[in-house]
């Protein structure tokens, strides 16, 4: 399994690093900075892969010499979701002591899934699902405001075509004298 797990991280990374090579803005290739490897901790062990290091596009960002490393963007914490979610799941229903070491038990990960780790991962898992509710309900919002407005709007139209039909009926009804 570890072997396969390797495999399949290889080629997400690379099929990753490929895609974000292209700068967005202006769709030519970016240049490489350099090249280093990344150790990524899986649910079968470690992984090594290649990490590129892409300079920014000239064209786009004219002045400046900066690099990014896209491994960042996926993986920041050098650890896959997979893991992620496992240790952040058993650091919310265990003492944190406890879910490492359930950790070291059950999966072949080396022991630097300690205590702190676990708590670490949980926590900054738990910051991530709130902001990403955060946002879920801001956008959730928006759409509900501009539902409203525009049904407020077409109230209002409905309303002025309507009145518009009625007065010159209401002119034209006979007063009694």
């Amino acid at each position: 399994m570890a072997t396969l797990q390797a495999a399949v991280v290889t080629h997400e990374v690379e099929a990753y690093t490929l895609f974000r090579r292209v700068c967005p803005d202006c769709q030519t290739i970016r240049l490489v900075k350099d090249y280093t490897t990344r150790r990524i901790r899986t649910v079968f062990g470690t992984v090594e892969v290649r990490n590129p290091r892409w300079l920014l596009c000239r064209d786009c960002h004219p002045g400046m010499d900066a690099a990014f490393a896209p491994l960042k963007e996926i993986c920041p914490d050098q650890a896959t979701p997979e893991l992620m979610e496992l240790t952040a799941r058993l650091g919310s229903m265990m003492p944190y002591r406890q879910a490492a070491t359930m950790l070291a038990q059950f999966l072949p990960v080396e022991p630097t899934e300690t205590h702190a780790t676990v708590r670490k991962r949980t926590i900054r898992i738990g910051q991530r699902l709130d902001e990403q509710i955060t946002r879920e309900s801001w956008c959730a919002k928006t759409q509900m405001d501009e539902d409203v407005s525009s049904r407020c709007s077409f109230l209002v139209t409905g309303a002025k075509s309507s009145l518009s039909a009625l007065i010159p009926l209401m002119c034209a009804v006979p007063t009694s004298t």
